[in-house]
């Protein structure tokens, strides 16, 4: 779904933040963006903020804030406050995430590409035709992938190297 909706890609290249049901009026919609759109506010969520946050190594990322109806009147220093709040929060969480993660590990260029595919859901077939190279060599880089990053599965191997700052 996250490909599908405007917030989410508005909110990775803005620096305020902004309400949903403004989001029409500060980017141009796809017909796919519109139907996202239709669809999520039929299940009546209410208005919110999306919050854009930046972090190190490209950890950079937004909140949601819902409200409901009716959605507060909130003036800029009140939402000022709130982003804020959810930068130090998520600069908080990533420096306890850093404490935690290994600082050795060492991915390929194509490992490199081929994680990044992964994280946006391809599959070997897929990332094949789109690298050039054939399944098997999409397999090795897969498990060679998954030793370096202690993953069993395609998930864990795309958020470890999400965590890490291996993607950017």
């Amino acid at each position: 779904m996250y490909e599908r909706d405007p917030i989410f890609r508005h909110a990775a290249t803005s620096t305020r933040a902004f309400w949903w049901s403004e989001i029409g009026s500060l980017t141009s919609l796809s017909s796919a963006e519109k139907q996202y759109l239709k669809e999520v506010s039929a299940l009546g969520i209410g208005d919110g903020l999306a919050i854009p946050v930046f972090g190190p190594h490209g950890r950079n990322g937004y909140f949601g804030v819902g409200f409901g109806d009716p959605r507060p009147e909130l003036d800029v220093d009140q939402i000022s406050l709130l982003q804020w709040s959810c930068q130090i929060m998520h600069l908080r969480y990533c420096d306890l995430l850093a404490a935690v993660l290994p600082t050795d590990i060492k991915i390929s260029v194509q490992e490199k590409s081929v994680l990044r595919l992964i994280a946006r859901g391809k599959t070997n077939t897929q990332i094949s035709k789109e690298l050039n190279v054939t399944s098997k060599t999409i397999a090795t880089y897969v498990a060679r992938s998954f030793e370096k990053l202690d993953a069993n599965d395609r998930m864990t191997a795309a958020l470890r190297a999400l965590a890490l700052g291996l993607l950017d």
